[in-house]
């Protein structure tokens, strides 16, 4: 290898084409760069990057994991504006129309001071038609100061014949990327070698340009004196590039390969060699094939070279191989990244250090999208294993309930108890704790009755001498809902006893969880007050479940929604907006991105009773249900938060339609708030139909539920529409006493919506000058084009939106011409 000293092989050279695209990147939105792999991509944008001294975010994509891009691409927008990456985080990947506007919105709404490229390497891994129309959307509407570069081996699905007719693409194929003969014997000289016509004519030929091969025929010349070569280019990167290393360096390098990217520490870690710094500056300084990324402090491998590492690594004995994953496996281990750790022990074999990694990490890191990964792992995970790990078979079957993999989850309570019963190593103790995790597991099927869930419960208490050590307080106890008493009111008549038996049976759960869940007893005491009018005690409890509750829980999220609810009947209507705006600044602020539909369900009932409808969160206005993160013992209240906008949208013959289904939905977990609601709803939608003794029998049915348990609230928030029904139900000599009670407490929300149609009615306090922008902005106009119309800056424009969005209450362009519309119709 003494060639090193005498030749400069890891010189750059930038052919005349190449270099006129890359001086014309800033001047487009959108430059994609394709071709092959090997062909110089990522080394032609950080030529720019260089040459520019452009801000930059990269973001290299390693699996065609959609989730994973979009967890990176929100890290990149959080690095730019930390606020907007967190919302975009809370939005999640755009599934429909309405998450792709708040996306474009969100991200058009970042302050940028100067110019700044983001870079999406190894695009083609990537197929998801919505993340192509998010970029393509962007690309028409995103600050000309910001330059989005796709590098990718394929053509990316962007409307590309479009974007190059407007004049918005720069477009690097491999034309521009391949090297004609000039061009290669200029190189070879750069690196101080002299071709003549023939040798020049050779490495043309055989190489066709491609810089990969050009480099590794300049290398077999170096080595060999010829250019001469049989091997096609995986078997040239192991002759040229691999092979001439001492062992020391081939181990070095087959213990890294596994990994997408790794930093010093990692390296010292994984090789425990002495000479880590080293081995490194040799590595890049003696080949292109493994670089240094100074902004990330990152060493990544050329995508050839990697693929030669791993074939080579396959050719070792099984016991290398375990070791070289193992030490993957501790690695990401020692740095809390539990699902790749659990990945790297699985494939090292290594099924003790795999099952100890998952009841480290409590199941808590095992999301949906690797569901199935994880299931096949565990069951091919060797039951001797298994046997001495209770631990990991409890999470296991916690995560399947969760998955609602029944079948499954019977068999693996079935295999714990089984395995229990023969380990004979195990104390009376420890056994007992273990019983006691179990019964805590197998209260959760019994939601949502508390009765069962506290014998359980209390049970698990008498077996269990510490905590639980398979649950986490930082998960759900909601399941998304943002509301207790519609979690847990199942049998009318019973509301008060079934109250007293929460208050008793939730100390021997928050006992055994590390109070899991903590203010849930006070929540629903707080709304069942609140419900029946009693404000006063409805505000002690509440304040007290506030006191308690976890500010990261969906407890927390209960409390600010009843909260909300008691400012309308007090009508403090100030403290009501300044309320609905802390509630998004605290789930966007503390990232509890499971609840950000929790708070567009809180929004969308809110406002379908205020009848502001401009406000209601268009995938629930839309009822388009499935991608929403809430879980499924949540959607019947979803269903009857639905047909409530659909009642303020006049919709009455989908309210009638859906009825039956919403119903069913609501009996799985028998949840009678929601009977109520359905039938109210119903009740309101027979009327406007013109069925009028239908509509009194389902409101008399709503009545019957919700008399029982004097819930007179519900029918005062929904008392305009009902008024008529009630009269007559009144006049008709039933429910008399209760209609009063109703009657009372509806007033303050007469009151209330009197203060927000006088609101309405005014014309919005938007300047002259706010007013022009949201104009043009509901007119479909990008921000580019707004402040060419209006000579502005597109960061001015921004701040302007962001001022009318607040003024407004809305969050997209879409609702500026929804209220528009409402106030010019007024």
């Amino acid at each position: 290898m003494e060639y090193i000293k005498q030749y400069n092989t890891n010189e750059v050279y930038v052919n005349k084409k190449l270099a006129q695209k890359i001086n014309k990147i800033n001047s487009y939105k959108l430059t994609v760069v394709e071709a092959p792999m090997g062909y110089g991509k990522t080394t032609a944008i950080k030529i720019y990057l260089n040459k520019f001294h452009t801000n930059y975010y990269w973001q290299n994509i390693y699996s065609d994991s959609d989730i994973a891009f979009w967890q990176g691409f929100c890290r990149i927008i959080s690095k730019m504006d930390k606020n907007a990456g967190s919302c975009l985080k809370n939005i999640g990947l755009p599934k429909d129309n309405i998450m792709l506007e708040e996306c474009i919105e969100l991200i058009n709404s970042i302050y940028i001071k100067e110019e700044t490229a983001i870079i999406l390497d190894d695009y083609h891994l990537i197929d998801n038609k919505n993340l192509d129309e998010l970029f393509y959307n962007l690309v028409k509407s995103m600050d000309s100061k910001i330059h989005l570069i796709i590098i990718t081996r394929n053509t990316p699905d962007i409307e590309l014949e479009e974007l190059k007719l407007k004049k918005l693409v720069n477009y690097i194929t491999k034309d521009y990327l391949e090297f004609d003969k000039d061009d290669i014997k200029k190189y070879y000289k750069l690196c101080g070698i002299d071709l003549n016509s023939l040798n020049t004519n050779d490495v043309y030929k055989k190489s066709e340009g491609w810089i990969s091969v050009i480099y590794l025929l300049m290398l077999n010349y170096i080595e060999f004196n010829t250019i001469e070569i049989s091997e096609n280019i995986y078997e040239l990167v192991e002759k040229l590039v691999y092979e001439p290393f001492e062992d020391r360096f081939k181990d070095f390098l087959l213990r890294l390969c596994v990994f997408d990217q790794f930093t010093l520490e990692q390296v010292k870690f994984v090789t425990d060699d002495e000479d880590v710094d080293f081995l490194i500056k040799e590595l890049t300084q003696v080949n292109a094939f493994v670089k240094y990324d100074k902004k990330n402090k990152v060493y990544l491998f050329h995508a050839i070279f990697r693929t030669c590492l791993l074939e080579k690594l396959k050719e070792k004995d099984d016991d290398y191989k375990k070791e070289v994953y193992k030490k993957g496996g501790l690695w990401f281990y020692k740095k809390g990244k539990y699902v790749l750790s659990m990945d790297y022990f699985y494939k090292a074999g290594d099924y003790e250090s795999f099952l100890n990694t998952l009841v480290q990490d409590k199941g808590n890191s095992i999301t949906g999208e690797i569901k199935d990964r994880f299931i096949e792992c565990m069951e091919n995970c060797p039951n001797e294993f298994k046997q001495k790990n209770h631990l990991a078979l409890l999470v296991y079957a916690r995560r399947l309930f969760t998955y609602n993999e029944m079948k499954l989850f019977g068999k693996v309570c079935d295999q714990f108890y089984e395995n229990l019963a023969n380990d004979k190593n195990i104390d009376d103790k420890e056994r007992n704790q273990l019983i006691g995790e179990m019964k805590l597991i197998l209260s959760f099927t019994k939601h949502n009755n508390i009765e069962a869930m506290l014998c359980l419960h209390k049970e698990a208490c008498e077996l269990m001498y510490k905590p639980s050590t398979i649950m986490t307080n930082k998960s759900t106890w909601t399941f998304g809902s943002p509301s207790v008493l519609y979690m847990y009111y199942r049998e009318k008549g019973k509301l008060q006893e079934q109250v007293k038996i929460m208050r008793s049976a939730m100390p021997y759960y928050y006992k055994i969880t590390e109070n899991h869940g903590k203010g849930a007893d006070y929540i629903m005491e707080a709304e069942v007050c609140f419900n029946q009018g009693d404000i006063l005690n409805a505000e002690i409890a509440l304040g007290k479940a506030m006191l308690e509750c976890d500010r990261y829980s969906g407890i927390l999220c209960c409390a600010l929604f009843l909260k909300l609810r008691i400012f309308i009947y007090k009508g403090m209507y100030e403290e009501f907006l300044t309320l609905m705006e802390e509630i998004e600044d605290k789930i966007y602020i503390n990232e509890l991105h499971m609840f950000s539909d929790t708070l567009d369900l809180i929004r969308a009932y809110i406002y379908s009773n205020l009848k502001e409808e401009s406000k209601i969160p268009k995938w629930i206005a839309n009822g388009k249900f499935e991608n929403t993160r809430l879980l499924f013992p949540t959607m019947p209240l979803v269903n009857f938060v639905y047909t409530k906008v659909l009642i303020s949208k006049k919709e009455y013959v989908k309210v009638v339609a859906l009825y039956d289904k919403n119903i069913a939905m609501a009996r799985i977990y028998p949840t009678l708030l929601c009977e109520i609601f359905e039938n109210i709803h119903l009740s309101i939608a027979y009327y406007n139909l013109g069925k009028k003794e239908d509509a009194i029998k389902k409101l008399e049915d709503a009545l019957e539920i919700g008399m029982s348990d004097k819930l007179y609230m519900i029918f005062a928030e929904n008392y305009e529409d009902i008024q008529k029904l009630l009269d007559e139900i009144y006049q008709n000599g039933n429910f008399k006493k209760e209609i009063d009670e109703i009657r009372k407490l509806k007033k303050p929300y007469v009151e209330f919506l009197k203060i927000v149609k006088k609101q309405q009615s005014k014309l919005i306090m938007l300047s002259e000058r706010e007013m022009e922008v949201a104009k043009l902005a509901a007119q479909g106009f990008t921000n580019n084009e707004i402040a060419q119309i209006l000579f502005l800056s597109v960061n001015t424009v921004k701040t302007i939106l962001k001022t009318v969005f607040k003024k407004l209450c809305i969050k997209s362009r879409h609702e500026i011409k929804d209220v528009l519309k409402i106030q010019n119709s007024k």
